[in-house]
């Protein structure tokens, strides 16, 4: 794994060689855990614990927090890195197809601005507004594109498929909101919606890779 990991790193275009670094720091963050429950494993399995009274496993313990808890800060780094990348593509792409407003346009315009408002709802940052301005702001996206749909005369299959998991994301985020705008919101069911757009999210971006295998082909018509 190590020498695919070093394989993959030398042949990587030059774009993205600066993403080296950040996934070097996740692989040894990686070990780190790795090691650290290695050691906890045999610490316990050895029941070693009853000739120190979990001294030496409470230290341990601790080197497991910190080493689980470098190794999300390095993903978060190398997450958001990777999406910012994605982010400049994605524009480019739009600027390429916003000529010709057709479902190329609109299946990428909807993910794009829905990974907008998922971020908001993600981290929402303890503003009512901010929640508030985003699903706002999306419903505008899903207007254009809802009307782009309905048109059709005969509307793609597959990208009606696409459209059924936009209406069940907007849905999450609604009642999401509804309960976020509460005056006493429940934090279970803040976290059900979250969970409920986080599944819808992926779902569209499945979708929409199926539409660009079509698209490739050129049946996307």
């Amino acid at each position: 794994a190590k020498k695919a990991f070093e394989d993959a790193g030398a042949s990587a275009p030059d774009e993205f060689k600066k993403f080296k670094p950040m996934a070097e720091e996740v692989l040894a963050a990686c070990n780190e855990v790795a090691a650290t429950h290695s050691e906890a494993h045999k610490y316990y399995e050895a029941e070693d614990y009853k000739d120190d009274d979990f001294a030496k496993g409470k230290e341990i313990h601790a080197r497991m927090r910190a080493a689980a808890e470098k190794y999300y800060q390095t993903i978060a780094v190398m997450d958001a890195a990777l999406s910012e990348e994605e982010d400049k593509v994605a524009v480019k792409e739009l600027e390429q197809y916003s000529k010709d407003k057709s479902y190329s346009y609109y299946m990428r315009y909807s993910l794009f601005e829905a990974k907008k408002l998922f971020k908001v709802i993600d981290y929402p940052g303890g503003k009512k507004e901010s929640v508030g301005a985003a699903v706002d702001a999306y419903l505008k996206v899903f207007n254009e594109f809802k009307t782009f749909s309905d048109a059709q005369a005969n509307l793609n299959q597959a990208f009606a498929s696409y459209v059924e998991q936009v209406e069940r994301f907007l849905a999450s985020v609604k009642r999401f909101r509804r309960e976020w705008d509460a005056e006493q919101p429940d934090p279970d069911k803040l976290n059900r919606e979250r969970d409920s757009i986080i599944s819808s999210y992926n779902t569209m971006v499945s979708v929409q890779n199926s539409l660009l295998d079509l698209e490739a082909n050129g049946l996307l018509k």
